[in-house]
């Protein structure tokens, strides 16, 4: 699998997670299917162990949970369980930039993702990728060892995942650095170049091999009036576009 192109170039200059503080960023919209309740657990569980931390919420409220709105359940629920959280709203990209840098470690608890740019923007921004094992991500962050991948919709081992990069800023550090020449891999021009030599095998295949021959048909099909009639649709495109004298 050839995966999209990605631009890290933005993320770059921030600084290495050494000078910060304890803190788990978790950006994008606040749903359910993102895992945003999931990780209100583990920060629960986090506290409960003695590991000190701030969980930094960066994303608009958008559906709901328990028919509550989705970011008033989330305040509601952080509330009750005691727990450090900051609500940023919806951010600019320009202001991600400062949601980063704060961050020691990134969460992706998303209960599905079919890739997550988020977080390739946290591994271009040095940070530890903590994410599920239903984002397609996943396999790259295990790969660089950017991070790690956890079940997803269980608090106990996205916890158990979190609490060394939290507790460690130098183990934060060396596998956010990896992270970072990991993306390297997502660079547009790569990507491209991979994705003309897939073509270019391709190619070679089918020259090699030959097309699949098609069936002949015994009688044509019939219209019914679902299909145009294309050699007409063809002549009056003609007929409406040949310059007139």
């Amino acid at each position: 699998m050839i995966p999209n192109p990605f631009d890290a170039e933005p993320w770059l200059g921030i600084p290495d997670v050494a000078d910060t503080t304890p803190t788990i960023a978790v950006v994008g919209r606040l749903e359910a299917f993102k895992g945003v309740d999931v990780i209100l657990d583990a920060s629960a569980r986090l506290r409960a162990a003695g590991v000190s931390h701030r969980l930094l919420f960066a994303g608009r409220s958008a559906g709901e949970i328990d028919g509550i709105p989705s970011g008033e359940w989330l305040a509601r629920r952080a509330f009750q369980l005691g727990l450090d959280v900051e609500f940023t709203g919806h951010l600019s990209g320009s202001q991600l930039h400062d949601v980063y840098r704060r961050a020691r470690v990134v969460a992706v608890p998303s209960r599905f993702e079919s890739f997550s740019i988020v977080a390739a923007e946290a591994m271009a921004a040095g940070r530890p990728v903590v994410t599920t094992n239903q984002a397609g991500v996943a396999p790259f962050v295990e790969r660089w060892e950017a991070g790690c991948s956890v079940p997803a919709g269980d608090p106990a081992p996205l916890a158990d995942a979190l609490a060394p990069f939290l507790l460690a800023p130098a183990r934060a550090s060396a596998f956010g650095a990896r992270g970072r020449l990991g993306v390297v891999e997502l660079e547009p021009a790569a990507i491209a170049r991979r994705k003309v030599e897939a073509y270019r095998r391709a190619i070679e295949h089918f020259e090699a091999h030959g097309l699949p021959q098609q069936r002949h048909r015994s009688s044509a099909p019939a219209n019914d009036g679902l299909y145009p009639d294309l050699a007409r649709e063809r002549r009056r495109h003609w007929q409406w576009t040949s310059p007139r004298h």
